[in-house]
């Protein structure tokens, strides 16, 4: 017994002297010092379970047999314990350290690895440090790793157990800036990531990799929730693993407490792991990592009554217990005899009792004056006969209730339409108004009848075909040949330069294929027409959006499109740009609304909470481009100015005209932005706060002029500069389409020379608008109005006898001048009180914010 005993301890030696590059015959004189010194002679089982066929796939990583796991290695147990026994040696105080303490001080680095020279057979430390030796340290990175060549009477070779705790163990480390492990087998995930790295003896080293750690916890002696280290640093150089808390505070969020024998590492008030410091103030993770190869086998929640009690769908603690006790349900065991927790959220949750909602004061009398519908699904399993979805209708007069099957949200629509005709038959009277939930529940008809339809394109970018020859590296783990061969790339992949370029002209070309043509105004729209059938297709980039009268039509281009690509038919369309789409049939009417950005929008700002404001900045206000002073920078550095201003930036040009000069206008201050900048962008955040619900509001419209459009100018608006802003809105059917606000290019002489340059930028637009008109098959027969309200401007454009006062333009702003006189557009004075595009100018006050957000189509 004894020489099976001597011989699994010879061969875990050797193991680790491989690991750590140490003298076989040093190690052999420690194994049978430290042999001698026990009071028996170990049994086989003493250096860990011996493997067998059911943990054949397990292999621990602290000492390299497979057969059991880290943390039921009695090696890596035996280890810990005579290093903490080392720990309260004689000289292993602070004073005896060469070199600062890293982890608690914040200013220690990991070091790599310093070979220490051999040490002669026979002279073996015993642990029994003099007040004057150097044991090298575990708890600091540069302590342990590079102290200064060592006595032969030290303990600073490679086989020091202090040595391979801390090649096992995480170390927790204030002045590290990310985490770093030369362990490359523990990474779950891993791509290569080479960046220098500096250590605290001013060399460098490089990192091979980055990637994520799996690591398991240990908290009152139980494991828990296993916590994944994200943005880990390969790094083969160093011998010791090491845990940044400035990464984890910074970065995400934990709160960490040191006392002082423990760290705690929180995050959003649940401790998630903590780490035990030491008397030499080392501070080592509780627990033990999990390796890739058992990672995924790995429960992440002990098997506990508090994890049963969930899994049985928070049944009652006592059943529970019943249940185990009593063995009624096969394979109900515990591994854990941990109390369970005494709050249990989700049951608290469920068992407290909610305000009833509010009753409407407002009711409509009469049956079919309004039908609220609302639509539910899809379910996670089908129905027998395939349905995933219902609709409901209720009569808000009667309450009537009529609830339709669904097998695919697209059918929504036909079950109005049957809803509609039976209850119109029924009770004889025209169903007036119907009211969704604003997620698009129902796709109707707005003007002349047209429905919309969304279709989304699965990975656009790989059915791109490359014209240049482009080769890539294999993938990690698939090898064809020698791991030397490169692959050719046939198709485009996400990422190439030339992608969206190769996707676009392969759309192109399907479309022109099955009869589409690309309009001139526009190259992401097409549009087919052949009789009285007409389809136009809008691209952005793979979602795809099919606007037609003919629901026959549009069935027939999905199915083509299905042909040649992947694709997911969503149905009628909700969603468009991150932009809600609402159609009505009864009021002929498409609102477009971002309630949903807005309200994600304060909440990322913090700013959900403040008090709603009535102007988007306040009136008349002028902010200075000085450059702040060295405190204000400092100040500014920890607010998301440019982050705000970007995201006011994406609301301003897609559904809200109303805040495009307040978004331009704190543009102009990104590079040096102040503290009062910063109070402006709040005022923003608080305006939007009582406009949230906004929407454009399209209405059917019988005028025979399409559109119009209004320019406007504040003459020597910028103070710094003398430049004018100039602004314009065009409007189709009642509702902005397309506006701009910006400072004009050059200073401008007088307000009618700003007028007359607003007015041109504004023709532009309107030229665009009538061309894409054209293509649309509705060519605007009157010319375009444009209203401008400044006289001598519009004499400008319609008089060459003016000619004198604008001589020293470009001559591309005599443009307009002959628009006008061929007919192409009519500019006609309004006043500055019936201004539109006054909003777009200048901080207004509130009366003319009132004024204009109504004739922006906004409700």
């Amino acid at each position: 017994m004894a020489s099976q005993s001597r011989t699994h301890a010879s061969y875990a030696w050797d193991t680790i002297s491989t690991r750590f590059g140490a003298s076989p015959t040093r190690l052999r004189a420690s194994t049978l010092t430290t042999t001698s010194s026990d009071s028996h002679t170990p049994s086989p089982h003493s250096l860990g379970p011996i493997s067998g066929p059911k943990n054949a796939s397990i292999a621990c990583s602290f000492c390299g047999r497979v057969g059991h796991m880290p943390r039921r290695c009695r090696k890596r147990k035996n280890a810990k314990k005579r290093a903490q026994e080392r720990s309260r040696l004689p000289g292993t105080s602070k004073s005896n350290v060469k070199g600062p303490l890293g982890h608690l001080s914040g200013i220690g680095a990991a070091l790599p690895a310093v070979k220490t020279p051999p040490t002669p057979p026979g002279d073996v430390s015993t642990g029994s440090g003099s007040p004057g030796s150097n044991i090298p340290l575990r708890a600091s990175a540069l302590g342990a790793y590079s102290s200064p060549p060592s006595s032969p009477s030290s303990s600073s070779s490679p086989s020091s157990p202090l040595q391979l705790d801390a090649d096992f163990f995480w170390l927790a480390d204030t002045g590290a800036t990310s985490h770093m492990t030369p362990h490359r087998h523990w990474f779950k995930s891993y791509s290569p990531h080479r960046i220098p790295i500096r250590l605290a003896d001013n060399s460098t080293v490089y990192s091979a990799g980055v990637g994520s750690v799996v690591f398991q916890p240990v908290v009152n002696g139980k494991e828990t929730r296993a916590v994944e280290f994200t943005r880990v640093l390969h790094v083969p150089d160093l011998r010791s693993n090491l845990l940044s808390c400035l990464y984890l505070a910074r970065h995400k969020g934990f709160n960490i407490t040191i006392s002082a024998q423990s760290i705690d590492f929180q995050c959003k008030g649940i401790s998630l792991f903590t780490a035990t410091i030491h008397s030499n103030n080392s501070a080592e993770l509780d627990g033990s990592t999990i390796t890739s190869e058992t990672a995924f086998s790995v429960s992440t929640l002990p098997v506990d009554l508090s994890l049963w009690h969930r899994r049985f769908i928070h049944h009652n603690y006592a059943d529970v217990k019943s249940m185990i006790s009593k063995d009624l349900v096969s394979g109900l065991k515990l591994e854990s005899n941990s109390s369970p927790d005494s709050i249990c959220e989700p049951c608290l949750a469920g068992k407290m009792h909610s305000h009833p909602f509010p009753s409407s004061l407002n009711h409509n009398r009469s049956p079919l004056e309004l039908v609220h519908s609302d639509l539910h699904g899809p379910l996670p399993v089908a129905s027998h006969s395939g349905y995933k979805y219902w609709i409901t209708f209720i009569d808000d007069a009667t309450r009537f209730q009529a609830v339709y099957l669904l097998k695919a949200k697209s059918e929504a629509f036909e079950a109005f339409k049957v809803y509609k005709s039976w209850a119109e038959t029924q009770l004889g009277v025209k169903l007036r108004a119907l009211q969704d939930d604003k997620g698009g529940v129902i796709a109707l008809a707005a003007r002349e009848g047209y429905k919309m339809r969304s279709v989304d394109i699965s990975s656009a970018f790989t059915y791109g075909e490359l014209e240049e020859e482009i080769y890539m590296r294999q993938p990690e783990g698939y090898h064809i040949g020698s791991p030397n061969m490169v692959f050719r790339l046939r198709k485009s992949l996400y990422g190439l330069k030339q992608a969206a370029r190769q996707w676009n002209k392969k759309l192109r070309g399907v479309l022109e294929g099955i009869g589409y043509t690309r309009l001139r105004s526009d190259s992401s729209i097409y549009i087919y027409s052949k009789g009285d059938i007409k389809v136009i297709v809008p691209v952005f980039i793979d979602d795809i959006t099919l606007v037609s009268k003919s629901d026959t039509a549009m069935a027939s281009a999905v199915s083509e499109l299905s042909k040649h690509f992947k694709l997911h038919d969503l149905g009628s369309t909700t969603l468009l740009l991150g932009i809600q789409v609402t159609q009505d049939s009864s009021t002929r009417s498409i609102s477009l609304s971002q309630e949903h950005y807005i309200k994600e929008l304060l909440e990322r700002f913090n700013m959900d909470d403040a008090n709603p404001l009535s102007t988007p900045l306040a009136p008349g206000s002028e902010l200075s481009d000085i450059i702040p002073s060295l405190e204000d920078q400092a100040e500014m550095r920890s607010v998301p100015y440019l982050n705000a201003v970007g995201a006011l930036q994406y609301l301003a040009t897609m559904t809200r005209p109303d805040i495009a000069y307040a978004v331009s206008y704190l543009g102009r201050f990104n590079s040096n932005p102040a503290p009062a900048h910063w109070l402006a962008v709040k005022h923003l955040f608080r305006y939007l706060i009582g406009t949230m619900h906004y929407k454009l509001v399209y209405r059917a419209s019988d005028s025979e002029e399409l559109f119009t459009t209004y320019s406007d100018a504040s003459h020597g608006a910028c103070k710094a500069t003398g430049r004018a802003t100039g602004g314009y809105v065009t409007l189709v059917s009642g509702a902005a389409v397309g506006w701009s606000s910006k400072r004009q290019p050059f200073v401008t002489l007088s307000s009618t020379e700003a007028e007359f340059v607003a007015a041109v930028e504004a023709g532009k637009e309107i030229k665009w608008t009538r061309n894409i008109l054209t293509e649309f098959g509705f060519p605007p027969t009157l010319p375009s109005t444009l209203f401008v309200d400044n006289k001598s401007g519009i004499s400008v454009a319609k008089n060459p006898e003016h000619h004198g006062r604008m001589k020293h333009l470009d001559l591309r702003f005599y443009w307009l001048r002959e628009a006008v006189e061929e007919g192409l557009i009519d500019p006609l004075y309004v006043s500055t009180h019936e201004q539109v595009a006054d909003i777009l100018t200048k901080a207004v006050a509130k009366k003319v914010v009132e004024f204009a957000v109504p004739l922006l189509g906004l409700e």
